[in-house]
């Protein structure tokens, strides 16, 4: 089946640089529509007979061609009158563009076709490219030399920008350089043959199924586990401490890396070599989370033939996970707005209750990120707890992780504690917890006492800044105000302890 691919936009958007460079650098074969309308009124053609017959000898010129000029003048101020040379030319057009595409073998084509909407043309193109820019109007004048009011009327002459757009597969914006215009092309073209995307870490795998690009992941990190499935792809990494290890062996083991400005994974470059992908994804906040960028950047640099674009994430907060999402449909050519109006809706379910909550209802909250030495959940936790209805201890919005001293928590008495390590499932918890219990200073917790300790699945939600922090969101909610919230967890929350996929609640 071959590619067709209508490229249109509005007057003066840069749908020529469009075509043009698609000629040049992709060899494509490129039918314009506005060859093959001036080609319907040259000199010699039956249909300038008819409109000399219209419109009189005005609009001819000493050589008996056309003048153009003089005919743009009277149909962009003429509906009727252009509505009436559009049936005249449109037909022939469509005709040359049907033999044009009957004759032509290749599998990929261009058809650039201005009024591709207005002239009913769809169905000769099997997708849409839509150039936009929000700098049309004054191209336009410089353009063509038009007064303020003359381009306004050409541009309202054709179907609003707007509406095109929402009609397109693809949208190329030509509001910044050249330069970027022509990645986006590269980018579509690249989309076009083989998306192939390489993820190196478990969020960045979850924000490309969240897209609906799962069918393009070839490669994945060996942490990525989510959504299901995913787990059969090939392993690019691979970590130097042993997970199994308890909590205090696996912090001793990390910083000793560390301390030896050492990272504590491995990128399988070999593997890499043999996916060639389009896109990697990785990261650059934390040498804990996932391959550092810079052994990305190396690898991409020099061993890469198929130079994929690396895309790094590195959110603090929930917006800046938002950003990351938005940015990663951009950099893939898909539109990301419906998955976040989608997870935003989610988060503001919670919020506005949260935020009607008096004082006196909110309880306060110490997230352990770690357990074995104590660390408090930072970046976006402290924000998620916030927002559930909660007032976090220890920690603010967009600030890191930090070891906690006993005494501190000793004297700041949380009302709950959330038990959410980096890295540690339910199962896993429920084994580190115990290392707390002979601790007289956690004995001491109101808190604990009172039977309000819950232990969360910190590797699949509050840890991964993708799609799931929503979900760990609905989590905190259910616990801060069970009353509330029931997100659908396998069962509610009760005095009487219980053990849920997402939730255990500690009785002690």
């Amino acid at each position: 089946m071959k590619r067709i691919i209508g490229l249109t936009g509005g007057i003066a958007t840069g749908k020529t640089t469009v075509s043009d460079y698609l000629a040049q650098k992709y060899q494509l074969r490129i039918f314009d529509a506005d060859i093959y309308a001036r080609e319907a009124v040259a000199l010699g053609s039956p249909l300038l007979e008819d409109i000399y017959q219209r419109y009189g000898d005005s609009l001819r010129l000493a050589d008996g061609s056309l003048n153009r000029q003089a005919l743009g003048e009277i149909i962009f101020a003429q509906p009727q009158e252009k509505a009436w040379l559009e049936s005249l030319i449109h037909p022939y057009v469509r005709a040359k563009l049907e033999s044009a595409l009957a004759k032509e073998s290749d599998s990929l084509i261009v058809l650039v076709i201005p009024l591709l909407f207005e002239a009913q043309m769809k169905d000769l193109v099997t997708e849409i490219w839509v150039v936009s820019s929000t700098e049309q109007l004054q191209r336009l004048q410089k353009r063509n030399n038009l007064s303020e009011s003359e381009a306004i009327a050409r541009i309202q002459s054709q179907l609003p920008l707007e509406v095109k757009i929402a009609s397109a597969d693809l949208v190329l914006s030509n509001d910044s350089t050249v330069e970027h215009l022509y990645q986006q092309v590269d980018l579509a073209m690249s989309r076009g043959t083989s998306l192939k995307i390489v993820t190196l870490l478990p969020s960045a795998t979850e924000i490309v199924a969240s897209l609906g690009l799962i069918e393009s992941l070839v490669g994945r990190s060996h942490e990525c586990d989510y959504p299901p499935g995913v787990e059969d792809l090939p392993v690019c990494t691979r970590a130097k401490i042993n997970s199994d290890r308890s909590s205090y062996q696996i912090d001793t083991d990390v910083k000793a890396l560390f301390n030896n400005a050492l990272s504590i994974y491995d990128l399988d470059i070999e593997t890499l070599k043999q996916l060639q992908p389009t896109h990697i994804i990785t990261q650059d906040q934390c040498e804990l989370c996932a391959v550092s960028f810079s052994l990305v950047e190396s690898a991409v640099k020099e061993l890469l033939p198929s130079q994929p674009q690396v895309i790094s994430l590195q959110p603090d907060t929930l917006s800046q996970v938002w950003q990351d999402i938005q940015r990663v449909g951009k950099a893939l050519s898909i539109n990301a707005q419906p998955t976040l109006n989608s997870l935003k809706a989610r988060v503001e379910v919670i919020s506005s209750y949260s935020q009607s909550l008096p004082s006196s209802q909110i309880p306060q909250v110490l997230a352990l990120e770690w357990i074995d030495p104590l660390m408090v959940g930072g970046n976006w936790i402290p924000e998620l707890i916030e927002l559930a209805g909660g007032k976090p201890l220890f920690a603010q919005t967009g600030q890191p992780s930090r070891y906690l001293n006993w005494q501190e928590v000793e004297d700041n008495q949380p009302d709950i504690i959330v038990v959410m390590p980096c890295g540690f499932n339910l199962e896993r918890n429920l084994v580190e917890i115990e290392v707390l219990k002979p601790n007289p200073a956690w004995q001491n917790l109101v808190a604990v006492q009172q039977n309000r300790v819950f232990l969360v699945d910190g590797n699949a939600y509050f840890n991964r800044p993708g799609p799931r922090l929503v979900d760990s969101l609905e989590i905190l909610a259910q616990i801060f105000h069970p009353e509330r919230f029931n997100f659908d967890l396998p069962h509610p929350l009760n005095k009487n302890g219980v053990h849920a996929d997402k939730i255990k609640r500690l009785l002690f």
